[in-house]
C-alpha cells in the first residue's frame, strides 16, 4: 500500500464561513482527508498539522522550519509523496523556497483551495485528490516542486497567481503547464527546468526589495534600506 505524508498549514482548504460570513480556520489534515472519497482514503496516510493560518502568515522563517520537516519526514524511505495544503496567497513563494532548499527526487505536491469548505462548489477536494493522483504517479519523480491547482500541475520555478478569487487562479504563462489532470489520469507535457539546490540555510538573510523607477533619488533608495 502507497504511503502519502500530507502535511496542512492552513489557508482557505481548512477554513469555513462563520456565523458573520468569514472565512475562518476550522478543519484540521484528518478533516481534509475525510472528504476524499472513500477509496482514496483507504491509502496509507500519514498525517502531519504544521500549522493552521492564513497564508499571509506565511514568514520565511515558517517556511524555513516547513522545509525542515519535510526534510525530516523525507527520512521515511516508505513515504512516496509529501502533499502540502497551503493557502493562495504565498503558495508560489511557499513552493519555491522548497523547491530551493530541498533535494529530494519524490514528489511535494502543494496544494489549496479558492473557495472554503462552506461553500457548495468548494474546490479543496478536487485539488487535494489530484494532488493524491501526482503523489502516486512514477513520473511525478524528479520534477522538483510541483503546485497542483484547478487540474493542471505547474513548476514551482515558474507559477504565480493571477487572481484572487477564480479557481483558475495560477499560470506558468508561456512555460505552461507541466501536465494536467484527466479523470483519475495524470498526463505529463514537460519536464520542469532543473533547479539549483541550495540547501537549508541556518539564517536568513535580510534583504530588502526596493522597486526601482526613472528619477528615483539615491536618498530614497538609503531611507529604504534604512527603514527596513
Amino acid at each position: 500500500m502507497a504511503k502519502i505524508q500530507l502535511i496542512a498549514t492552513g489557508g482557505t482548504i481548512a477554513m469555513s464561513k462563520d456565523k458573520f460570513g468569514k472565512s475562518v480556520p476550522a478543519f484540521s489534515a484528518n478533516d481534509l482527508l475525510s472528504n476524499l472519497p472513500k477509496s482514496h482514503q483507504e491509502i496509507q496516510w500519514a498525517v502531519l498539522n504544521f500549522s493552521n493560518v492564513a497564508s499571509c502568515n506565511m514568514s520565511p522563517d515558517k517556511m524555513l522550519a516547513l522545509s525542515m520537516e519535510v526534510q525530516n519526514l523525507l527520512k521515511d524511505p516508505e513515504i512516496q509523496g509529501v502533499i502540502i495544503t497551503h493557502g493562495t496567497d504565498t503558495l508560489e513563494e511557499t513552493a519555491y523556497f522548497l523547491d530551493l532548499t530541498i533535494d529530494d527526487p519524490r514528489p511535494i505536491i502543494l496544494t489549496a483551495a479558492q473557495r472554503d469548505a462552506s461553500e457548495s462548489d468548494t474546490d479543496g477536494p478536487r485539488n487535494l485528490k489530484n494532488a493524491m493522483l501526482i503523489a502516486l504517479d512514477k513520473q511525478a519523480i524528479r520534477r522538483g516542486v510541483l503546485i497542483c491547482f484547478n487540474e493542471e500541475i505547474y513548476a514551482a520555478r515558474d507559477v504565480r497567481k493571477l487572481h484572487t478569487s477564480q479557481v483558475n487562479a495560477f499560470s506558468s504563462g508561456n512555460y505552461g503547464a507541466l501536465g494536467f489532470l484527466d479523470g483519475n489520469r495524470v498526463i505529463w507535457n514537460r519536464r520542469p527546468a532543473l533547479t539549483v539546490k541550495l540547501g537549508t540555510p541556518k539564517v536568513l538573510a535580510n534583504i530588502p526589495i526596493c522597486k526601482i523607477y526613472t528619477g528615483m533619488k539615491a536618498a530614497d533608495l538609503q531611507y529604504r534600506w534604512l527603514s527596513t
